[in-house]
């Protein structure tokens, strides 16, 4: 924080914060978020933060700070902000990112070049299979739910 603003620094740890130790994750996933933020901010800067600086060895990246009323919209979700502009904010987002990104705009070998790159970001690939479309529907020991409110519920 300074008098011509404020960054945010965010540096990878090697497993899993929310879990642990017993986690373990390659810091290579900065790099494809760095990669990710990069290309988000070329094609919809209007709803990406900006990347100042990458450090791939410290897995660091240094991106705009986006201050308040800015909020992780999680958050915001959790708290019933009502935000009127959403969906045509997340489809425009969705649109540009995805188009631009994809075999219909890109010529062959780009798109193959993007999906050689991409492929390597096997570990966050593997984590995304478990956690979101494995584990919720699985018995696991992350699972969590009201007892007994939602004991039908989860059955």
């Amino acid at each position: 924080n300074g008098p011509q603003g404020s960054v945010v620094a965010k540096q990878a740890l090697p497993y899993v914060r929310c879990v642990g130790e017993g986690l373990p994750m390659t810091l290579d996933r900065a790099y494809f978020e760095h990669e990710a933020l990069k290309s988000q901010y070329n094609l919809c800067p209007e709803h990406v933060p900006e990347v100042y600086f990458f450090n791939r060895t410290l897995a660091l990246i240094v991106m705009q700070h986006l201050p308040a009323p800015f909020l992780v919209l999680r958050k915001g979700l959790l708290k019933a902000i009502k935000y009127p502009s959403m969906a045509t904010d997340m489809g425009a987002f969705l649109a540009r990112t995805l188009f631009m990104t994809s075999g219909l705009h890109l010529t062959s070998v780009q798109h193959r070049a993007a999906v050689a790159k991409w492929s390597q970001n096997m570990d966050m690939c593997a984590l995304s299979e478990l956690v979101i479309f494995t584990a919720p529907y699985i018995e696991d020991p992350g699972n969590r739910w009201t007892r007994p409110h939602l004991d039908a519920d989860k059955e």
